[in-house]
């Protein structure tokens, strides 16, 4: 199910990420959308993201995440979380 809104975004992110489920989390990034999963850790596209995400979720977190900021021009959003 599509996101509208750069909130309804990161609440699937979240569930996914929460539920370890690697394929439907990587189904959120644009084909050449780009992810900072730590300081200085930068990787783009979906091959990329999704052995990001692998190594991530296959250690069993648990996310809770919050927006601070999030700022959307037509279907492109940037979205600052913790």
């Amino acid at each position: 199910m599509p996101a509208h809104t750069p909130e309804e975004l990161l609440q699937r992110i979240a569930e996914t990420f929460s539920a370890h489920d690697v394929e439907g989390a990587v189904t959120l990034y644009e084909p050449n959308a780009t992810l900072v999963s730590q300081p200085g850790q930068v990787v783009t596209g979906t091959e990329a993201i999704r052995e990001v995400l692998s190594g991530l979720l296959g250690m069993g977190p648990r996310f809770d995440l919050k927006v601070n900021k999030a700022f959307q021009a037509d279907d492109t959003a940037l979205i600052f979380s913790d």
